[in-house]
């Protein structure tokens, strides 16, 4: 957590040997995001084709990755962050 005068914040980097990506997550909007992150550790395998099914649709994706298993590696794509709180406001 950092604060600034707006207010308390979570900062949220990935650093590449080139380039990092950065978001920032108001304190009011941090459970949101872990409630978002929850449902997509656990959605079943109907909601998992449902939501590729719907990719398949967007343009620019992120690929987030999560491993469910030592050996098990998953990923799922995601639509261009501008639109992530219209896409994610229905669930």
């Amino acid at each position: 957590m950092k604060e600034n005068p707006r207010g308390r914040y979570l900062k949220i980097s990935e650093k590449t040997s080139a380039t990092r990506s950065t978001i920032i997550v108001p304190f009011n909007g941090i459970a949101w995001l872990i409630d978002i992150l929850n449902y997509y550790v656990t959605f079943d395998d109907q909601r998992r084709d449902d939501f590729d099914d719907l990719l398949g649709n967007l343009g620019r994706i992120e690929t987030v990755d999560s491993v469910k298993e030592k050996d098990s590696r998953s990923s799922r794509v995601l639509d261009d962050l501008s639109d992530f709180d219209e896409f994610f406001g229905g669930f």
